[in-house]
């Protein structure tokens, strides 16, 4: 489609475009997924609401508009934002400017309903799909209305709070014609796909284990992971309080509790269900597996003792019946993984002198200059290591396919070093997964095909995280019964 004048609200789609960054993607999607779909009518429009226009709310709704302005899949999807649905005030009024704002870049103008509960946006005839983004332990009430309403949803991850809440959702899905994607994106980079066929090939030789991380800090002057800014007009007069706490246990009305809630038990899995889950989904995708047979995990809060009551360092064990386990960890204290050029140039410097020292030298400045050897803070990435081989993506942009050692296999392994990159930045490869899981969903809306992360995949995803908690709560090892769909204690 042609850009337009500048609109009424002063944003045209060549300065979105430019404003969104530009994407330099070496592995691109089409390179491995396949052709682009490409079966859409130049009129087909979907009208789409957003239930909890909060900070990621309105992100997602910024990475679907990105998504079809740059129209890096070649079809022909439309979308326009129709209504937000919010109990918080402030959200609900910033949520329908965007969503008109962006109406305008997409060039389907028109007005954002907004509405005080998300059953008043789900009965309204001109919203046709619904994102959900709203804390998780509303995810699960607020599937199921939509899946009743006959709404298409993407639901952010974790899709449900814990197991109950999962099966429930699942029972709603079943015989449903409706299109529902999780927010795991990882499910739709490139990268992860393409670990999926090596690990298919055998290429690795057996796989028996598994490993991923997610890291986060702060200065401690500064607010900590999680302690995200609090309105100042926060009070009971703008928020409903009461239908903020749904199934969780009633208590006094606490801003903290409802802007931060990530650090309570009541609302969240902690590390489990915003970071963990993301990590786990991905290797989960890679193995071809769903719920491993055991978890047990350990943590504390060590460092961020400002209110919160979730750990700040977190670690996981899974064991699966497939023959390999996932040993995971995270914590808030510290991100760095140190230059490779501080490690080249110790290696260099045992060299006494001469031509080459010198010349070793002359190389590694030319790497460092030309940026080739930075600072790299690769906070968070997993590793699939086989008996032939090893898989590691850091932060989802930069993937290594290293061979095991010569010395073991001799000749008779195939598997040589190979790198793949998604984006040049791990800024660039966050906005990009999103926009390309937003676009499938929305492709998926008019193909009526499954999207990259199912609902089942959805209920894996949160039922790991949620068997975390529980072992961390009991301090046992938690085993999951694939015939009842229960998680218990050893």
């Amino acid at each position: 489609m042609a850009d337009k004048q500048t609109t009424k609200n002063g944003v045209n789609r060549r300065e979105f475009f430019s404003k969104s960054g530009k994407v330099t993607a070496a592995l691109s999607a089409a390179a491995v997924a396949g052709p682009a779909i490409n079966v859409l009518g130049a009129n087909d429009l979907v009208r789409v609401g957003v239930i909890g226009p909060g900070k990621r709310g309105r992100y997602l709704m910024k990475m679907a508009t990105d998504a079809i302005v740059r129209n890096e899949w070649n079809t022909d999807v439309s979308m326009q934002f129709t209504a937000v649905a919010d109990i918080y005030e402030g959200w609900r009024e910033q949520g329908a400017a965007q969503g008109e704002r962006f109406n305008d870049v997409l060039e389907n103008e028109g007005e954002v309903e907004q509405y005080d509960h998300h059953e008043k946006l789900l009965a309204d005839k001109n919203v046709d799909a619904v994102i959900i983004a709203t804390p998780e332990h509303q995810h699960a009430a607020q599937l199921i209305d939509a899946l009743k309403a006959g709404k298409d949803v993407y639901c952010e991850k974790p899709m449900v709070q814990n197991i109950a809440q999962g099966k429930r959702v699942l029972d709603a899905f079943k015989g449903s014609d409706r299109v529902v994607q999780v927010g795991t994106q990882r499910r739709s980079i490139p990268l992860f796909q393409k670990a999926n066929e090596i690990v298919k090939k055998g290429d690795l030789g057996q796989v028996t284990y598994c490993e991923g991380w997610w890291h986060r800090n702060e200065a401690d002057n500064k607010p900590g992971p999680w302690a995200y800014p609090i309105p100042d007009d926060a009070s009971p007069d703008v928020i409903n309080w009461d239908e903020f706490l749904y199934e969780a246990p009633k208590t006094a009305f606490d801003k903290q509790r409802y802007f931060q809630w990530r650090s309570f038990w009541d609302y969240s899995n902690g590390i489990g269900s915003d970071l963990m889950v993301h990590q786990i989904d991905a290797i989960c995708m890679v193995m071809g597996v769903g719920v491993p047979k055991s978890v047990i995990a350990s943590g504390d809060l060590y460092r961020w003792k400002d209110g919160r009551v979730t750990p700040d360092t977190w670690s996981c064990i899974l064991e699966f019946e497939e023959g390999f386990q996932i040993n995971y960890n995270a914590r808030f204290s510290g991100v760095v993984r140190p230059n490779e050029s501080y490690v080249i140039e110790a290696e260099i410097n045992r060299l006494t002198s001469g031509k080459t020292k010198k010349e070793c030298l002359d190389a590694l400045e030319l790497l460092v200059d030309e940026g080739i050897l930075i600072d790299k803070i690769q906070d968070y990435g997993v590793r699939i290591c086989g008996s032939k081989g090893m898989i590691e993506v850091f932060c989802h942009h930069d993937m290594n396919v290293w061979p095991e050692v010569p010395y073991i296999w001799g000749g008779a392994n195939e598997l040589e070093f190979q790198n793949y990159k998604y984006c040049d930045s791990q800024a660039e490869a966050t906005d990009q997964a999103v926009r390309g899981h937003m676009q499938n969903w929305l492709e998926c809306i008019m193909t009526r095909k499954a999207p990259n992360c199912t609902v089942q995949e959805g209920f894996d995803g949160a039922c790991i995280s949620n068997m975390g908690t529980m072992s961390f709560m009991s301090g046992r090892k938690i085993l999951f019964d694939k015939k009842t769909m229960e998680a218990k204690p050893v």
